[in-house]
């Protein structure tokens, strides 16, 4: 049976923030094309930003591997 929840609060003790999700049913038919062309380059933007993040992580991790060990 599916999830009948249409919003749904997600919150962690340890996290300042929370998630709020939003389903919203909608039959492809109803969905017009410019309408899905925004949802596909809105979901490609969210993949390079975080794309844009793991890069900036990976490169801390880069730099303090090549830092000399302390002592």
């Amino acid at each position: 049976m599916a999830d009948r929840r249409f919003v749904e609060f997600e919150a962690r003790p340890d996290e300042p923030f929370g998630t709020l999700h939003i389903r919203i049913p909608i039959r492809r038919r109803f969905v017009p094309e410019s309408a899905a062309r925004h949802v596909r380059n809105a979901l490609k933007e969210s993949l390079l930003a975080i794309r844009a993040l793991l890069d900036e992580a990976i490169q801390g991790l880069e730099k303090d591997r090549t830092r000399p060990a302390a002592g």
